[in-house]
């Protein structure tokens, strides 16, 4: 697919994007910034259409958004004036569940992702870290077939991050949903993902695609391992090439 915004002149996002993430496949786009990885994201998720091409999730194509795709920002979508819980039920409940079951459902992964006690705090109550495991149990709540994650981590101190990450791995682990994740931080990509899809500068496109060998289930001790050195420094070298570009194409 290619996305252009502004019509013919207009600013092309992306270019001859394509790509098949399997079922239970957690695949991860990796690229420099501004090189469309949102908006292929997006596209997915049918919040915008391709220029040309289409997006197919089992074989139909994605022109709206669906309960099937859950989305994840990296700036959260919360409601501030509900609780951690009731957000977490919006997704249940737009699926028909009752109250009583849009509840259970909310509770469950409020524990899953260690927020026990804080089910009636509100948002603004909340920390950074805090705030996007709501947004993780929120996404996870309408059990899509689909999760899509817009780099949630990025805004995290270090820490965080790598705690979100763990978190993330081990709720993945558990379920085996089909996920695709948009960053351009090459140790959240080793960490997480079975491939990775590498874009150029923009107009991305796939200059690259790794299959990442490691086993599984793996922890944030693996960044720190020998055996993803190599890979790791091919990854670099190639994503600092497209970030050069970017940068020389601004000037």
């Amino acid at each position: 697919m290619s996305i252009r915004f502004g019509g013919i002149e207009g600013l092309t996002a992306c270019t001859r994007v394509e790509f098949e993430v399997k079922p239970g496949e957690f695949v991860v786009v990796l690229g420099p910034s501004g090189c469309g990885k949102s908006s292929i994201l997006y596209a997915v998720a049918g919040f915008i259409r391709p220029t040309e091409g289409l997006v197919l999730i089992d074989g139909t194509e994605v022109i709206e958004p669906s309960a099937d795709c859950g989305v994840m920002f990296q700036s959260h979508k919360l409601f501030p004036w509900k609780t951690v819980e009731e957000n977490i039920a919006i997704g249940p409940r737009m699926r028909g569940s009752s109250n009583i079951e849009a509840r259970r459902i909310s509770r469950a992964l409020i524990h899953r992702v260690g927020l026990k006690g804080f089910e009636l705090a509100h948002i603004s109550e909340l920390s950074g870290g805090m705030t996007q495991r709501v947004n993780l149990a929120r996404t996870l709540a309408a059990d899509p077939k689909v999760i899509l994650l817009d780099e949630p981590f990025a805004s995290l101190d270090s820490q965080t991050r790598i705690d979100m990450q763990e978190l993330l791995l081990s709720i993945w682990e558990n379920s085996r949903k089909t996920v695709l994740l948009v960053t351009h931080d090459i140790d959240e990509a080793l960490l997480l993902a079975d491939r990775i899809l590498l874009l150029s500068s923009r107009p991305g496109s796939v200059v690259g695609r790794f299959l990442v060998p490691y086993a599984r289930p793996r922890s944030t001790s693996l960044l720190s391992s020998g055996q993803v050195l190599e890979l790791k420094s091919k990854l670099f070298t190639l994503l600092r090439s497209e970030q050069r570009k970017t940068t020389e194409n601004r000037r």
